[in-house]
């Protein structure tokens, strides 16, 4: 019963809240009266009510306010199909529409047995008021998304490249493992290929990768033109780069360092790759060849010369990056998966490094919302309810706030 009511309170509030798109005034304000009238048959004659808001749409059809009612009329009717595809078109019309959202949630989860899509929905009804009881209420009620298979979409970049590392496995005894590299790799490289639009052929995937590889891919100090290099294509390629393994940081040298499987934490200059000379030759790159886009994710901790050492506030990728050229340029964004203080964790429930986790399934929420997937939409995500700090603290009780900087205009999807 409270939330019938509640609905039907939103109802009365919708049209006096949010701006609509631009319609002729005239009929919209026809459309209002309509839907008002509308509105006060919801409770007694709801089906009378679906025939004044349809009367309403006619006049004023780009309202979200005008189908989101209409959704509420059929819901009163238990007509919950009907009322999911008006709500569905008050969301596609305005996207963070949060009381349509909620209310969609709660029919795909109570009435129509898809706890996914509702969670997705339920989502977007927090992240805009993460105190709001009813929107969490309908959260609770609802599944989180699979992430493992991802969407398989027909779009394609056909100049797309991608570099995925996923180092796991290390040589050297005083370097542990990272568990779930390798399935992080690999999430990343699926969802490239089937849902961004990446042919399987230019994504260039290595496993435990070797500082010998990394040279070749990405250039070394005497030449930046590697594998990478090669494959882009001038003015056309969007490229994406994705890093998952350990990272750390040599306070004599003061240098960040990507490491290898051959990395020996008491020489890295010698066997580890610096990561301010993959910034210096991706900005070379970026300059010669113009690519479209270039974005680059980091999931690795910088925080001592030993990983799992003691803490180094010097050992700052975003402040190496904000330092660079590459921060410069126009078409560069990157994701750091942690400040420099800071570890990377691991989500062990879900077998996977808990940036990369949340991340992809970031993405996947604004596939399904038939998001084009910009830096600007993911960060949203990624740093509000449920993100990245909000599940770190809530699993080890400690900071991981990703670090996400550059061009937030640029898009994941074609």
């Amino acid at each position: 019963m409270l939330r019938a009511v509640l609905m039907l309170i939103a109802a009365m509030l919708s049209l006096l809240t949010a701006p609509e798109p631009v319609f002729a005034v005239e009929d919209c304000v026809w459309a209002a009266r309509l839907s008002e009238e509308g509105i006060a048959l919801l409770n007694d004659h709801p089906s009378r009510a679906v025939n004044k808001l349809k009367d309403a749409i006619s006049y004023c059809g780009l309202s979200a306010s005008l189908y989101y009612n209409l959704g509420l009329a059929y819901y009163k009717q238990n007509k919950f199909a009907e009322a999911r595809d008006q709500m569905e078109r008050a969301m596609r019309l305005r996207p963070g529409y949060a009381k349509a959202a909620n209310d969609l949630a709660y029919i795909y989860a109570a009435h129509l047995n898809d706890k996914q899509r509702a969670w997705i929905l339920a989502r977007v009804a927090v992240r805009s008021d993460p105190k709001n009881n009813d929107f969490l209420e309908t959260f609770a009620l609802t599944k989180e998304l699979d992430i493992e298979d991802p969407p398989k979409l027909d779009t394609r970049r056909p100049d797309a490249v991608a570099i995925v590392i996923g180092n796991r496995n290390y040589k050297s005894s005083s370097i542990p493992a990272v568990e779930f590299a390798h399935r992080d790799a690999s999430l990343v490289k699926r969802y490239l290929d089937e849902a961004c639009g990446f042919r399987g052929g230019d994504i260039i995937d290595i496993s435990d990768a070797n500082v010998s590889q990394m040279n070749k891919v990405f250039g070394d100090k005497d030449d930046h033109r590697g594998i990478l290099y090669d494959r882009i294509e001038p003015a056309k390629s969007d490229v994406v780069i994705y890093y998952t393994g350990h990272g750390a940081y040599d306070p004599v040298a003061r240098e960040s360092y990507l490491l290898p499987m051959s990395a020996d934490t008491a020489a890295l200059g010698e066997t580890a790759y610096p990561l301010s000379m993959l910034y210096e030759n991706l900005a070379k790159i970026n300059k010669e060849k113009r690519p479209r886009s270039v974005v680059l994710i980091l999931d690795a901790s910088f925080n001592s010369s030993v990983p799992g050492g003691a803490i180094i506030p010097e050992a700052d990728p975003v402040a190496v990056l904000t330092n660079a050229p590459l921060a410069a340029m126009k078409n560069v964004a990157a994701f750091i998966s942690a400040r420099s203080d800071q570890e990377s964790s691991v989500y062990a429930e879900k077998g996977h490094g808990l940036f990369t986790y949340l991340f992809v399934r970031s993405l996947r929420e604004l596939i399904e919302m038939n998001s084009n997937g910009s830096v600007a939409d993911l960060e949203a995500i990624l740093l509000g309810f449920d993100g990245v700090s909000d599940t770190a603290k809530r699993l080890y009780n400690r900071d991981q706030v990703p670090q996400i900087v550059g061009n937030k205009t640029i898009t994941l999807m074609p």
